[in-house]
Parts: structure tokens; C-alpha cells; sequence
């Protein structure tokens, strides 16, 4: 099986996808690349070459430099916040900020937009305060930070994920109830060789845990909402392997399986692979290269919508139907220099609402003395932009390498992230909760602080259920040095 890529710059954006498929022919039903013009005109009457990159060719799954025999090129629409201006546009800076001279509907001005009151249906989160031991201390892989660490909703409780290194170094999944207390021991699968990266998902009454070494397959196991295997662990037959060397970053539900999504490293061009596996996990179908090539960031989550997914890479949010075929995207939401001159971004993760999306980041200075700012952008499910961005909290996010989380749930979007509280003066794992619009329904509490273990880059992960939010943070032992996992419960307030 032999496939290739080919990048167009279409309408201002250049995005690259590749097809894999048994019969190395194009899968979607988008033109082949040969038909296209060797020059695309704008409605603007700017010229965009149509780049042929065919010699960076993909073969079996891997990078290599055989020269294209196929190419499926599918590119974004046009749309505001691509630098393009197009028909019914007044302009295009390349974002969709309100303030500046372009506004978020790519109108000539600063630009206004009245944000929704806040929704009084959505209480302020209330912490229980108490805080409950779920890996004990000195179990966790010393190298667990660059490993999976992935708690969610497991019949009436949670499960969470993790990577274990005493002792041995293996995976584990430890069943917990809606406190966080653990139910029974662990499930245990030895890795002789490395910790993979994890992914556990739930999906009509099951769970499956997705794994995947740096230069291994793709492996599934499925369980049920109890912890009991249905299926043992097994690779995924035609998910690419070695020599990608990958790590799984996101998997998401669809309606017709799953979806697996990697980031490629910038020595290989960069961008994001994703593939659909079939409800069994036992079998991958077409994998696609997206390569937004102004991207500069790695793709970082993928999230099952009505009809299709969404996917983000920090600058952008790309809609896609259940087949991985693009059906919208917000053109250039967030990243370095949106918040103001010399800031960075830092993180960001999309939630999912009864009538849409909310897209938070943080972005951060560069400037070490300062702090920066939490924002969120409102989107439809199509990945396009129905209220443009706006900060929620100011002056709160600090270090770098920060993960930030969002989940909805009986309390809006709760979202945790690690920050300085102001009140106390304080660093550590911070938690407060919006309602739809991204009103902040509470304010940033201290949950665990720099002096109990927290710090920028630990894992942390964040699911809801009917009643409240389970929150699993990786904490270090700084006496031993060694890392253990608390959880703690929080429920909507009065």
C-alpha cells in the first residue's frame, strides 16, 4: 500500500490530508490533487499556488521520502480569521478578536459583542474539601508525567488510568466510587519495555483503554463499567505503528466507532493524524494527515459532537463529520500575541454544552513576573465561531507547561488549571465553574498548592457525573520524591 500527500494553499489556509487505504486510492470523495489548477484564485483575486510536496511521501503508515502516488487533498473553506478577505468581509487580520482594527466578523473597526447575563441556573462549584488517596504514594512511574494519566465516568463512579512504576512498571486502572475512594484492587497489564501513553473512554455501558507505545501499535482493551475485562488487550489491525513513533493524545466516541488522534513532531512536518476504529476497536479504517501549516502547535484534543468531532490545535477548531471530512472551522481563534504583545499560549481544551461549545486557553506572558489570563470563545458544533473570545479570569495562570481541563456538567463547565490565588497568594491546582457562556459562576479556589506536591506540569484530569466532578491530580512526595494521586470531589453550591 503506497499513499502520498500533497499541501494546498486554498483560501488562505494550507492544510495537507493523506488518505491511507488498502487499495491506495483516495478514500474521500474530495477531487484528487491532479485535478486541481496549478494556481487557485480568491474571490479577493489573490493567487495561491497549489504547493506539490509529493516528495515527503507516506508509506505503510510512515513518514518517508518516497515520492506520492496518490494525494487527497481536502481543503478548510474560507472563512473569517483565514487572512483572506472574501466576499461579504471588510477585512482579514488572521484572528477573530474583537478590539483591534478587524473585528470578529472580519468587519473594519474595534468591534462590540453583548455577551449572554450570566445563566442563574448555574450554581457556584462547592469544593467537599475532601481530598482521598487513589494511587498510594511512591506507585507511580517516576516518568508519569510524559505518560497517560485519564480519569472518567465509570457506571456510578470513576475510573482512572495511570501509568505504575513499583513494583513494576506496568498500567493500571483502579475503579473508584463518587468520592473517590477505590474499589477493589487494580487492573494490571506489565509494560517490560515503557510506559505508553493512555486514553480511557466510556461508551454505552463499557470502558476501553486505549494505549500506545512510541514505537508500537495501537492497543485496545475493553472492560465494563465495573472494571471486569471483556477483551483483552489486543493491537488494533491497520493503525500505523513504528517507525511514526506517536503518542496517542486524544480519543473520542462517535457514531460509528472511535477516533484515535496523534500529533506528528515538527521533524515531521508536523500536524495531526487521525484515524477511525471500528465500535470493536479492534480495527482501524482511513487515517488522516491534517497539516494547518501556520499552525506552530500540535493538536491537542479531539471531541465527539452531534453528526461528527471537533478538533483543536490551540490556534483553531476544526468541525468534522463522522467520516473525518471537514465541515467548518472558526479560522484563527487563540495563540501567541491574541491576548497582548509578548504573551504565549499555554494550553487550551474545548467543552461541550446542551447548545454548543466553549474553547478555553490560557495564555501566559513571557515575562516571568507576570501572570496571564484565562479566555474562552463560544462555537457551534460545527466548529464555527458564535461569540467571539473574551476573558474569563485575568491575571491568574502561572509556570509554564500548565494543563489546563474543562468538563461540563450539574454545574456548567468546571475548569481546573494551574494558577495563583489571589486571595492567599498562593500557587497550585485551581478549580472554578462558568455557565454556557463562559460567565465565571465562581471564583479560582486553591485545591492542592505548590507546597502539597502541585506543580505546572503535572497531570491532572477532570470527568463529571449526574450529581458532581471527580478531579485526579498527580502530586509529588517532595521528601521522597516520589508521586502519588489524590482526588476530590466537588458538587454544585446553594
Amino acid at each position: 500500500m503506497r499513499a502520498g500527500m500533497s499541501r494546498l494553499k486554498w483560501w488562505g489556509q494550507a492544510v495537507t490530508i493523506v488518505t491511507f487505504g488498502c487499495s491506495g486510492a483516495p478514500t474521500s470523495d474530495q477531487p484528487d490533487a491532479d485535478a486541481l489548477p496549478a494556481d487557485a484564485e480568491t474571490s479577493d483575486g489573490e493567487v495561491h499556488e497549489v504547493l506539490d510536496v509529493s516528495d515527503s511521501g507516506v508509506e505503510d503508515g510512515s513518514i518517508g521520502p518516497e515520492a506520492a502516488d496518490v494525494r487527497d487533498v481536502i481543503p478548510l473553506p474560507s472563512t473569517c480569521g483565514d487572512r483572506v478577505i472574501d466576499p461579504g468581509e471588510e477585512c482579514d487580520d488572521g484572528n477573530r478578536m474583537n478590539g483591534d482594527a478587524c473585528d470578529w466578523e472580519c468587519r473594519a473597526g474595534p468591534g462590540s459583542f453583548e455577551y449572554p447575563d450570566p445563566d442563574p441556573a448555574v450554581h457556584p462549584i462547592e469544593d467537599t474539601g475532601v481530598s482521598v488517596s487513589v494511587v498510594p504514594d511512591g506507585e507511580f512511574a517516576e516518568s508519569s508525567g510524559l505518560a497517560g494519566f485519564s480519569l472518567c465516568r465509570a457506571g456510578d463512579g470513576f475510573a482512572l488510568a495511570y501509568p505504575a512504576g513499583h513494583p513494576i512498571l506496568a498500567t493500571r486502572i483502579q475503579r473508584l466510587d463518587r468520592s473517590g475512594v477505590p474499589v477493589g484492587d487494580p487492573w494490571e497489564r506489565p509494560e517490560p519495555f515503557s510506559l505508553p501513553t493512555l486514553e480511557l473512554v466510556a461508551s454505552e455501558g463499557r470502558l476501553v483503554l486505549f494505549s500506545k507505545q512510541m514505537l508500537g501499535a495501537l492497543r485496545a482493551a475493553e472492560f465494563d463499567d465495573s472494571l471486569v475485562p471483556v477483551e483483552d488487550t489486543h493491537d488494533v489491525a491497520g493503525a500505523p505503528a513504528e517507525p511514526v513513533g506517536l503518542p496517542l493524545q486524544s480519543v473520542a466516541v462517535g457514531p460509528t466507532g472511535f477516533v484515535a488522534g496523534y500529533s506528528l513532531p515538527s521533524d515531521a512536518g508536523g500536524g495531526w493524524l487521525l484515524h477511525l476504529v471500528d465500535p470493536d476497536a479492534t480495527a482501524a479504517g482511513p487515517t488522516h494527515l491534517f497539516r494547518p501549516v501556520d499552525s506552530g502547535t500540535f493538536f491537542s484534543q479531539i471531541l465527539d459532537v452531534p453528526g461528527g468531532f471537533v478538533v483543536t490545535d490551540g490556534f483553531r477548531v476544526v468541525g468534522l463529520d463522522e467520516h473525518l471530512d471537514v465541515v467548518g472551522w472558526t479560522g484563527v481563534v487563540s495563540g501567541p500575541g491574541l491576548a497582548s504583545p509578548g504573551t504565549g499560549l499555554e494550553t487550551e481544551h474545548v467543552a461541550r454544552t446542551e447548545d454548543g461549545l466553549l474553547f478555553f486557553w490560557g495564555a501566559y506572558p513571557v515575562a516571568p513576573a507576570r501572570l496571564g489570563n484565562i479566555w474562552a470563545a463560544g462555537l457551534g458544533f460545527d466548529g464555527t465561531m458564535t461569540m467571539p473570545p473574551r476573558i474569563v479570569l485575568p491575571e491568574v495562570v502561572a509556570g509554564t507547561g500548565n494543563e489546563l481541563r474543562v468538563t461540563y456538567g450539574p454545574a456548567g463547565v468546571a475548569v481546573v488549571f494551574y494558577g495563583l490565588e489571589h486571595a492567599s497568594e498562593t500557587e497550585g491546582i485551581l478549580l472554578f465553574n462558568t455557565d454556557r457562556f463562559g460567565n465565571a459562576r465562581s471564583a479560582p479556589g486553591l485545591v492542592f498548592s505548590m507546597w502539597e506536591g502541585a506543580d505546572p506540569g503535572a497531570p491532572v484530569d477532570i470527568a463529571a457525573d449526574d450529581e458532581g466532578y471527580g478531579l485526579a491530580v498527580r502530586i509529588l512526595d517532595r521528601s521522597s520524591s516520589t508521586y502519588a494521586s489524590m482526588f476530590r470531589r466537588f458538587v454544585p453550591g446553594p
